[in-house]
């Protein structure tokens, strides 16, 4: 296949518009909201150059042996992405949280070993919602899935190339449509997304739609110059409407339409291909000579380095650390992604690419064979050693102090149980029982789960319940029944800072609607606890934070006022119930946010405790709890 031999400048235009609409999308830029299906352009584009490759390799004369692939896939991806994770590491060790430095371990090696999607499908790190911090290669997920493909279609390629020349795109085509009703068979209207996002048998249709059409194009697969010929006149007049529809996708994309998942991607990986066709094919098109644009070409040329790159600047230069929030912070870290891409390709990639591993150091061939062969096991002994490390680099803009009275235990004996998601588990976790020996403690609680009853609604997109919170939204009772604690103390979640799905509409929150809503939510769990025999039923206000910005949600939990509002709303409800208020954001946020405590850093990832910080805050909840059992009150003041 000729065509595929020569460069063809708008296949690298293509991949510039994918990894921009990727950045935009999770910048937060508004009018892409499709954006992460710059993944499946990408995809695509990946098996049909691949295949391409492979087949002029294979019946080359004389054959390429296979060991030279991947040998040159190795000098393709591995430096720059050994860059990313050795920055990874050192920041690991300084901005990382302790806590959090055994997980950021396993996502480093999981990167390293190809297979983060997996680790991703079975760990809780979801890829379209995370409110606290996420992990700085969550996006890696697809290089695993590409490098998987890599790994094996070579093998699978061998076996398809002993069929029938006209049986071979064919048989490549029926493995993206199996991919894809994995896809549909296993999605269960995102209750486990993740699941068949990250997985690589239910998201490789697009690697196999790029390699059919590869396949069905080459001599190999059955094509003369006659038929090949006409195929690519077909694609270049689809090419216009396709892209259309493409930019469409990219634009108002929602990953929560049910379609996507029930043959959407495919779809949108078959429009690909016929853009990636008619981009590479001998004769030019309105469609090619729009993707050969030079700033979009440019782009392209180091779209992997802006991969890689952009989504750790996203997570570690956050408005706290840049001292800027909004459109100028978007602009910063756009501008150091885009830096940090330039620099990798012009120093290490391009040159690894032309000269192999000795020109990393210009004219220092055995050094830098030295300085190559140490990168491995300098990863893994960073990795080693980076949970063991107490270094913390936060630097603390404001501290807030507890000034505790000596705490005198009773010989009564009073139960509580915390009641809520992750933040009050890890208050749970960290009890100081010693100091309080006349307050046992326990939880019913779920890592991200609300008990809000209903759906919430993100940036405009439905997310459903998933079978785990629906599972603890009818069960969250049963431990009060075992147990029989004096009283529940229910956490405010910052979810009810979002928008709702009640009754087939969106309400939006702080209207009428909302409020009643949340009336009616607090009433109801208020009676079921009271039901299940807890004799008391207080509630804990929610505190403010200061998250990543990356997403809606953590956006709003950094609006003071609109915390304040619902704090002051759960107040009223509180008041007309005589229901007792933990006050935790006048003690903890008094004159603003403070993100320290007692002169230790007071969050974890920027929403839950560290054990110390959890330690300190337990010598105000503690008695406060106790307060209200022993001599309850309408509202508890801090």
């Amino acid at each position: 296949m000729t065509s595929a031999r020569r460069y063809r400048p708008a296949l690298d235009g293509l991949r510039g518009a994918a990894v921009l609409a990727i950045i935009g999308y999770h910048l937060g830029v508004p009018g892409v909201h499709g954006g992460w299906l710059g993944v499946d352009l990408f995809f695509v584009l990946s098996g049909f150059l691949i295949c391409s490759l492979l087949l002029r390799q294979r019946l080359g004369e004389p054959p390429t042996p296979l060991r030279s692939f991947w040998a040159a896939r190795a000098r393709r991806l591995f430096p720059a992405l050994a860059l990313v994770l050795a920055a990874v590491v050192v920041l690991g060790f300084t901005l990382t949280p302790p806590s959090m430095r055994p997980v950021l371990r396993g996502d480093v090696l999981s990167t390293l070993g190809y297979v983060s999607n997996w680790r991703f499908v079975w760990g809780k790190e979801a890829y379209f919602a995370s409110i606290a911090n996420p992990s700085p290669l969550r996006h890696t997920w697809s290089l695993a899935v590409e490098e998987q493909f890599y790994l094996l279609f070579p093998l699978v390629l061998i076996c398809v190339l002993r069929l029938p020349p006209r049986w071979r795109a064919g048989v490549l085509a029926l493995g993206a449509v199996a991919s894809s009703l994995a896809m549909a068979v296993l999605y269960d209207g995102g209750r486990h997304l993740d699941r068949v996002y990250y997985g690589t048998d239910t998201h490789s249709f697009g690697l196999l739609v790029g390699a059919a059409a590869a396949m069905l194009l080459h001599p190999a697969g059955g094509a003369t110059a006659g038929l090949r010929g006409r195929l690519e006149t077909a694609a270049r007049r689809a090419a216009a409407p396709s892209l259309v529809v493409l930019v469409a996708a990219l634009v108002a994309g929602r990953e929560t339409w049910p379609l996507l998942y029930r043959g959407g991607l495919a779809g949108f990986s078959v429009l690909t291909v016929v853009v990636v066709v008619a981009a590479a094919a001998e004769q030019r098109s309105p469609v090619q000579a729009v993707l050969a644009w030079e700033p979009l070409r440019r782009v392209g040329v180091i779209s992997y380095g802006l991969y890689l790159w952009h989504w750790p600047v996203l997570v570690y230069l956050d408005a706290e650390r840049a001292g800027v929030g909004g459109w100028p912070l978007r602009v910063l870290q756009a501008a150091l992604t885009g830096a940090l891409a330039l620099a990798s390709y012009v120093l290490v990639e391009r040159r690894v690419r032309r000269d192999g591993f000795a020109a990393i150091l210009p004219g220092r061939p055995r050094q830098s064979l030295v300085a190559a062969s140490l990168v491995l096991p300098v990863l893994l002994l960073g990795c080693t050693a980076m949970p063991l490390s107490s270094v913390e680099l936060t630097a603390h803009h404001s501290n807030t102090t507890f000034a505790a009275a000596p705490y005198r235990p009773t010989w009564t004996s009073t139960r509580a149980m915390l009641v809520g998601n992750s933040v009050p588990a890890g208050l749970v976790e960290h009890f100081p029982r010693l100091r309080f020996p006349d307050l046992a403690v326990s939880a019913s609680t779920n890592y991200g789960c609300d008990l809000l009853g209903t759906e919430k609604v993100v940036g405009g997109a439905v997310v459903p319940i998933s079978d785990d919170c629906a599972a603890f939204e009818a069960h969250w009772s049963d431990p009060v029944r075992t147990v029989h604690p004096d009283v529940v103390v229910y956490f405010v979640t910052q979810t009810l800072l979002d928008d709702l799905r009640i009754d087939g509409h969106t309400v939006r929150r702080g209207t009428a609607a909302h409020w009643r809503f949340l009336d009616q939510r607090l009433s109801h769990l208020r009676r079921v606890a009271l039901a299940a025999g807890a004799p008391g039923f207080d509630v804990v206000t929610l505190a403010c934070h200061r998250l990543s910005v990356i997403g809606a949600e953590s956006v709003r939990m950094n609006d003071d006022a609109e915390v304040r509002a619902l704090n002051q709303h759960v107040k009223d409800w509180a008041h007309r119930h005589r229901v007792p208020v933990l006050d935790q954001y006048a003690r903890l946020c008094s004159g603003g946010f403070h993100d320290a405590i007692d002169g230790t850093t007071l969050y974890d990832d920027d929403l839950h405790f560290t054990p110390r910080s959890a330690a300190v805050f337990w010598s105000w909840l503690a008695p406060a709890i106790l307060r209200t059992v022993r001599d309850p009150a309408p509202t508890l003041k801090p």
